[in-house]
């Protein structure tokens, strides 16, 4: 008798304990963008999350399924054709190599860190947490339309734009996402999860970014269109729907940027990486050398071979526009096979979690967030971007959820 009371004590500690530090995480997560811009040191937590992911995979590598395997496989692949090509066009230094290299995988290592995090844990105190953040800065946004006690935001179609304690705009949408995510996770009422996530992507909506519009549209799409008790799958015609929901949202600032205007950075970027692409086919350019946060770093001189430095926010004075993209990135660097392996990667996650979603809410967790960081990918650094890290583990923990049993 006594054992048994000794057991269910110890096994109680350990679920409190390891609820308090997944909500610690949590935390975290949700304002790494405030902190980081508080301590500069903070800068470095996505990276420190990611190499917990890199330590568990060589642990654990037996207990990653054929699945799982096959996107580890084509990784190591994308990889290994992105060195091959930094060896061939001998342009930055081994450091930056180095760095670029792991820029490009921490978000699918950061997957892994997810699926690690234990599952036994208290829900009801997460939940909590969520609730308690979330109506915070519900209220904090109220305050900010009637005060200007946050006016860094600016505006955008005649509406402030929502930017609350964050740095930009995008870091409070991607935030909401995070939010999201756990909250389809941890939160069991219905009604409370209906509410929270109403006032998560109201928020997102009010950021007035784009992405994050049409992220919410094709949330509230998906969630009317699914039939009440049949399996979470995505069928063709909702796929169509909602790609034909982001054009469609998207198109005035797609053409502005990218399309129509030879003069801004992503457009500059999208048609350099085409010639980059086909002046180093099939493999590339390299590792660190072209639309990445590390070729700004030692600033590559593809930009000048290109004609694009003097383009503003590519220039050497003025680099803040460099990452501001994710496919032209993939394409410069890696090349047509680096691009096709990184798009099947991205195609195979969905598709494991599309084969494992039952009537279950942790499909929701991965589908959303993943939306939102497909969307972002078009005009943005997207998976290669710090913020996608918490969206990476959250995607991660939604999957060990769905095949509990497997890593625990």
């Amino acid at each position: 008798m006594n054992t048994m009371l000794l057991s269910g004590k110890r096994h109680y500690f350990t679920k409190a304990s390891n609820s308090f530090f997944f909500i610690i995480l949590i935390v975290l997560c949700i304002f790494q963008n405030p902190i980081e811009a508080t301590f500069d040191y903070f800068s470095y937590f996505d990276e420190i999350l990611a190499l917990f992911g890199f330590f568990y995979l060589i642990l654990h590598h037996k207990k990653i399924k054929r699945k799982t395997q096959k996107v580890s496989l084509m990784l190591f692949f994308f990889l290994l054709l992105g060195l091959i090509s930094s060896i061939m066009n001998p342009i930055q230094p081994i450091s930056i190599i180095i760095f670029d290299a792991f820029l490009n995988i921490k978000f699918f290592i950061a997957i892994i860190y997810g699926v690690s995090l234990t599952s036994h844990l208290n829900s009801r105190p997460i939940a909590k947490t969520l609730e308690i953040i979330i109506v915070c800065l519900a209220i904090l946004t109220a305050l900010s339309y009637v005060t200007n006690i946050f006016s860094a935001g600016g505006y955008r179609y005649g509406i402030k734009v929502l930017c609350l304690f964050f740095t930009h705009p995008s870091s409070l949408a991607s935030a909401c996402v995070t939010m999201l995510g756990f909250l389809f996770i941890f939160e069991q009422r219905n009604q409370k999860l209906v509410l929270f996530s109403i006032l998560l992507v109201g928020m997102m909506t009010l950021t007035m970014r784009t992405k994050a519009i049409a992220a919410a549209g094709v949330f509230f799409f998906f969630l009317i269109s699914q039939k009440k008790g049949t399996k979470n799958r995505i069928s063709l015609w909702q796929i169509i729907f909602a790609v034909f929901l982001v054009v469609i949202i998207g198109w005035d600032q797609f053409q502005y940027y990218i399309v129509q205007n030879d003069s801004m950075a992503r457009s500059a970027l999208l048609t350099t990486s085409i010639r980059i692409a086909k002046d180093c086919f099939p493999l590339g350019a390299g590792f660190g050398t072209f639309g990445s946060y590390f070729s700004a770093v030692s600033y590559s001189p593809l930009y000048y071979k290109y004609g694009i430095s003097g383009v503003y926010g590519l220039s050497t004075n003025y680099t803040n526009f460099i990452s501001d993209s994710f496919y032209q990135m993939i394409l410069g660097t890696t090349g047509v096979l680096g691009f096709t392996f990184y798009v099947s990667i991205l195609f195979n996650i969905l598709m494991i979690f599309k084969k494992k979603c039952g009537d279950c809410r942790y499909f929701y967790a991965f589908l959303f967030p993943f939306i939102y960081l497909i969307i972002c990918s078009i005009g943005e650094s997207a998976f290669v971007n710090s913020l996608a890290i918490p969206i990476a583990i959250c995607m991660g923990y939604a999957y060990k959820l769905l095949d509990r049993g497997n890593y625990d």
